[in-house]
């Protein structure tokens, strides 16, 4: 994904949308058959990886160390270098590398270790990545821009995407009920069909809110002990009100645009959506 130039930025900076450079210096660290990752841009929150010949699907797989959730991303050989964020804060990553002979069978090609240290934890969910994909190009990027043109703050334009999303985007049942493991949304396709799954409007939501340099994670997990659900984390400088719903300053505030369009037979202003009714599990 190519978008804009990245520039060094503080804590205190203003947040800007990222992109990933392929530019790198020193030596890949090379695996069997090819494959390989590269740790130049360690300190902008994502590695280098490249996939393997003589395999269909390269998997890159992350995990923070103690930690139980893997951030896993799927190459094949036409990819090429593909970015890929540390999304599980600072701390020390389990980075292995499989040539994959089936969906949940691999073969072993790389296995290492790699320290984040991060100054600023929010830039990773700033870029684009598999499940949040977009790009200067892309639909909902045009249409966050369009949204948002005339608006100065966070709360302004966190309320301008969200309250499009929910108006623009129905459930799709028959997908839900259909939706193979390892599926892989894209947001302008959501776009397009005006409708999608909790995966695929929270992700159209978090890309619209990155393309306009606002920090926004995907959060899944359980929602009252029911199916795994996707929502929406935001992070925003200033305090304000959103869909009826405070939004908290210098802290991430959830939204479920999935619960607000109605879908899965819940109202917005049901009890399902309180802060207790909520299980995280994994953010991308």
């Amino acid at each position: 994904f190519l978008f804009l130039t990245i520039t060094p930025v503080s804590a205190q900076a203003a947040m800007e949308p990222r992109a990933y450079s392929y530019g790198f210096s020193g030596p890949w660290k090379q695996a069997a058959q090819g494959g390989a990752i590269h740790l130049s841009h360690l300190d902008e929150g994502y590695i280098l990886v490249r996939a393997a010949r003589g395999y269909d699907v390269t998997m890159l797989r992350l995990r923070l160390v103690g930690g139980i959730h893997f951030d896993n991303t799927r190459l094949t050989p036409e990819d090429g270098v593909t970015a890929a964020p540390l999304l599980q804060g600072n701390g020390r990553y389990e980075v292995t590398l499989y040539g994959m002979l089936s969906r949940n069978t691999g073969v072993l090609l790389l296995k290492t270790t790699v320290d984040l240290a991060l100054e600023d934890i929010r830039v990773p969910y700033l870029y684009p990545s598999q499940q949040v994909p977009f790009s200067g190009e892309s639909l909902a990027t045009a249409t966050a821009e369009s949204l948002c043109a005339d608006l100065d703050t966070d709360p302004e334009k966190i309320g301008a995407v969200y309250g499009y999303v929910v108006d623009a985007i129905a459930y799709d049942d028959e997908l839900a009920q259909t939706v193979a493991p390892g599926y892989l949304t894209d947001v302008d396709r959501t776009l397009q069909r005006g409708k999608g799954i909790c995966l695929d409007i929270a992700a159209l939501m978090c890309a619209m809110l990155r393309s306009q340099g606002i920090p926004a994670r995907v959060e899944c997990g359980e929602v009252a002990g029911g199916p795994l659900h996707a929502w929406v984390a935001v992070y925003s400088d200033q305090k304000g009100t959103v869909g009826g719903q405070s939004l908290a300053a210098k802290n991430w505030t959830r939204f479920d645009p999935t619960f607000a369009i109605g879908a899965v037979g819940v109202a917005a202003s049901s009890t399902v959506v309180s802060v207790d009714s909520y299980t995280f599990q994994y953010a991308v």
